[in-house]
């Protein structure tokens, strides 16, 4: 039995591209935004990583990479060691990590001590 064609595009994923977006994040740079960087769409990206197990794999170790770096540049502007636009590093951090808003809801009680978020 002869084998099914393939249809479709031939794919422009490569293996050296999970380094690659990994490296990428860690220098505080988005997933989508690696889209420009290698010539493809942000679709793409997305698809790569549904059928890519290794890809997939990078863009999260990547985002852990991104938040580290942002939180590195969030205490710095705390501590005065890097001047900069704190609201924009919010921006950014909402944006493209977890960072929300929203208390934590097991912070509400640390230690017997209880925190109102009402004014």
């Amino acid at each position: 039995m002869a084998k099914p064609k393939k249809t479709g595009r031939p794919t422009t994923y490569r293996e050296e591209y999970c380094e690659q977006l990994i490296n990428y994040m860690r220098g505080v740079n988005s997933f989508e935004s690696f889209s420009d960087v290698i010539g493809v769409h942000r679709d793409t990206l997305y698809e790569w990583c549904k059928v890519n197990p290794l890809f997939s794999d990078a863009r999260k170790r990547g985002r852990e990479g991104l938040q580290r770096g942002l939180e590195n540049i969030s205490k710095g502007l705390m501590t005065g060691k890097i001047k900069g636009n704190a609201a924009a590093l919010i921006f950014f951090m909402k944006n493209t990590t977890t960072w929300r808003d929203e208390p934590i809801q097991e912070m509400d009680n640390i230690d017997g001590i209880s925190f109102n978020y009402e004014e």
